[in-house]
């Protein structure tokens, strides 16, 4: 999906283009374009910076469209049958068939809206999340409310416009790396803290495996993390 809402079709094997779709879109201001897109069996929704949402069949055709009122820096997903979207400051359910929104639920702070956006991860019908306000929130979707958890009480260290906070999901371990430096392991089920904050310095990249935190750092040292303990 390319930044002037066009979708083009390649194949896997050959890498050639097979087809190129214009989708049906009115671009509101200068400064809209998708940011993140989610494939359905027979159709496809797109997330637009400026807060638009929009379906489309696999003819670029619009099925439906909502506008959040917000700018949409994180990845929209779907999770059981339904779409989920992480605004600044809200965490949305939306039918993805018609539009209808299902709930949200607002988390205000005083905290700068990171760059990075968001995160979400989920473990059967509970949804664990953080927004880019910096807020950490837990939704049960089957009856649509919030939880109070050792998870949703975590708070980041110095929370600004460049922070980065990333979950990662493994059997019942919730983990947090906040701001490529600092881990935290949740074991969810027990709500028990496993690991409070451990200081990893000077990362410059990362990657979750597991029950393993993989890092490099500055000196291209590759480091290893349980995240059990």
């Amino acid at each position: 999906l390319t930044n002037d809402s066009k979708l083009e079709i390649f194949d896997i094997i050959n890498g050639k283009k097979i087809e190129s779709i214009n989708l049906e879109y009115y671009k509101n201001n200068e400064f809209s374009f998708p940011t993140s897109i989610a494939i359905s069996d027979n159709f496809f929704i797109v997330a637009y910076s400026d807060g638009y949402i929009i379906s489309y069949n696999f003819l670029g055709l619009k099925q439906w469209e909502i506008s959040t009122n917000d700018i949409i820096k994180t990845p929209i997903k779907f999770h059981n049958n339904n779409l989920i979207i992480l605004l600044s400051n809200k965490i949305m359910s939306v039918n993805p068939t018609n539009g209808n929104k299902n709930w949200d639920f607002l988390y205000e702070n005083k905290n700068s809206i990171s760059i990075y956006g968001g995160s979400l991860t989920s473990r059967n019908h509970i949804l664990y999340f953080t927004l880019p306000n910096g807020e950490f929130g837990q939704i049960n979707t089957i009856i649509g409310e919030k939880i109070n958890s050792t998870f949703t009480s975590f708070t980041s260290n110095e929370y600004s416009l460049y922070h980065n906070n990333i979950l990662h999901n493994f059997k019942n371990i919730i983990s947090i790396f906040d701001n490529n430096m600092f881990l935290t392991s949740i074991d969810v089920s027990e709500n028990n803290l496993l690991i409070n904050k451990f200081r990893i310095n000077n990362v410059t990249s990362y990657k979750f495996y597991n029950n393993t935190l993989i890092t490099l750092n500055d000196q291209r040292i590759l480091k290893t993390f349980n995240i059990f303990n």
